[in-house]
């Protein structure tokens, strides 16, 4: 978008799971803190910045055992 930074285009992505990623990169890379990181999202409270970091891992760990059974799938 127009005039934002790649940060803000990302945290005002709803509904793609980039605002999560960003969050969850943010708190891992960054180390910054769940407070840190909403005030950068713009004011999302701490506790949903928690939760979409949850949120994003539970999909990424679900992403990870589906990729493993279509593997064992194609072996058989």
């Amino acid at each position: 978008m127009f005039g934002m930074s790649p940060w803000q285009e990302l945290l005002s992505a709803r509904g793609t799971g980039a605002r999560q990623t960003a969050l969850f990169i943010g708190r891992i890379r960054g180390r910054l803190s769940l407070k840190e990181l909403g005030q950068l999202a713009g004011g999302i409270h701490h506790n949903a910045v928690g939760i979409a970091i949850r949120r994003f891992t539970q999909r990424r760990q679900n992403d990870r055992t589906s990729l493993k059974r279509s593997r064992l799938s194609e072996r058989n």
